[in-house]
């Protein structure tokens, strides 16, 4: 089933089912949330629990659920959900909770783990200035990878830290201290976890080729699991700007072509209004992109989604593949009333045998 969650600066996470009701299509009647998550004070009032990080992940090993996770974030806290339906049970008239979602029209996001996370040099100057007396850390992304079962999160401390997604246990931490470069704004993994992009506000884009060794089966109690991580090895491999002037950078996204497996292909985007598109596989310094696909300075781009068609749907004379690329973004201080952008793009298969440095 498809669903759509809604999080934004009010400390509210709502969970839609767009398509659940005919007549919101045809009748424009409102479409109304199934299940919400409420973590604002009225009391408190200001900025609080605001939801920077807010995404489904279809499969997470710590748990066997039939339904994906939503992964949500509160200031420094990061929390996983999973929805739980009520049932009566017909024998006994008891009520019952269940994770087999059907027809109902509401439903529960039962809080399965969080995350808590601190500063790690307390003396840092904090992230606000004056909007943060507390000194507060914020999570401002987070990205978790299926086939390595790591959680990368990417803090206001200027620290991208890298866990277990079982345990939690801290298996690397990256800092990027120094003042020039900004904090992390957004960090992505590639498919298969091998590569990791972290977005700074300073316009920059950093590669980082990470190799995860996982304990045999021989060596652990219960070979029906992922096997745990023994090892993590992270090293720099590139370097990506020039595509966005300097401009903080919201966001990058590897995405796939024809049936090539190591995702050649990296888009950004940012404040500066461009959507960039890079080669995910150079390594060393990289000045600019392959090419910009959009560059408006009055429309900031803040999310972007991609999907592109399996190569095997490609017709025989055509020698490149088409990606469909959403992307929305506002104003200065709006989003109302401003348009959502959808592009196809045609990407010929140029990097695979060759990547570029």
């Amino acid at each position: 089933r498809l669903f759509l969650a809604t999080g934004g600066a009010d400390g509210r996470v709502k969970v839609y089912r767009p398509f659940a009701r005919q007549d919101v299509m045809t009748n424009h009647s409102p479409l109304l949330p199934v299940a919400e998550i409420d973590f604002y004070n009225s009391i408190k009032g200001g900025d609080q629990a605001q939801v920077y990080c807010l995404q489904f992940v279809d499969v997470w090993s710590k748990y066997t659920f039939p339904h994906p996770v939503l992964m949500s974030s509160q200031d420094h806290l990061l929390h996983l959900w999973t929805p739980l339906v009520h049932v009566y049970c017909e024998e006994n008239g008891e009520r019952m909770c269940s994770t087999i979602i059907g027809d109902e029209n509401k439903f529960e996001m039962h809080l399965s783990f969080t995350y808590d996370f601190v500063a790690l040099d307390k003396e840092r100057v904090a992230f606000g200035g004056e909007r943060n007396p507390e000194n507060k850390i914020f999570l401002f992304d987070a990205s978790y990878c299926i086939e390595t079962n790591i959680l990368a999160a990417a803090l206001s401390d200027r620290t991208v830290r890298l866990m277990d997604g079982n345990t939690g246990t801290y298996l690397s931490v990256m800092d990027f201290e120094r003042d020039e470069i900004g904090h992390v704004t957004a960090i992505c993994w590639n498919k298969s976890g091998s590569k990791l992009a972290s977005s700074l506000a300073a316009g920059i884009i950093s590669i980082w080729n990470v190799h995860v060794e996982k304990h045999d089966d021989d060596d652990y109690d219960v070979p029906k699991q992922q096997p745990k991580i023994k090892n993590i090895h992270v090293s720099w491999k590139a370097v990506l700007q020039g595509g966005h002037s300097g401009k903080t950078i919201f966001g990058a996204k590897y995405i796939n072509h024809l049936e090539l497996s190591n995702e050649p292909y990296l888009i950004s985007w940012g404040a500066d209004g461009r959507l960039c598109a890079w080669n995910a596989n150079c390594e060393g310094e990289y000045t600019c992109p392959l090419a910009i696909l959009r560059d408006d300075s009055s429309y900031p781009i803040f999310a972007v989604d991609v999907t592109n068609k399996d190569g095997t749907e490609l017709l025989e004379k055509e020698t490149s593949s088409k990606i469909q690329l959403a992307f929305g973004g506002g104003s200065e201080g709006s989003f109302i009333g401003n348009p959502l952008h959808m592009i196809d793009i045609s990407v010929p298969p140029i990097f695979e045998s060759y990547p570029v440095s």
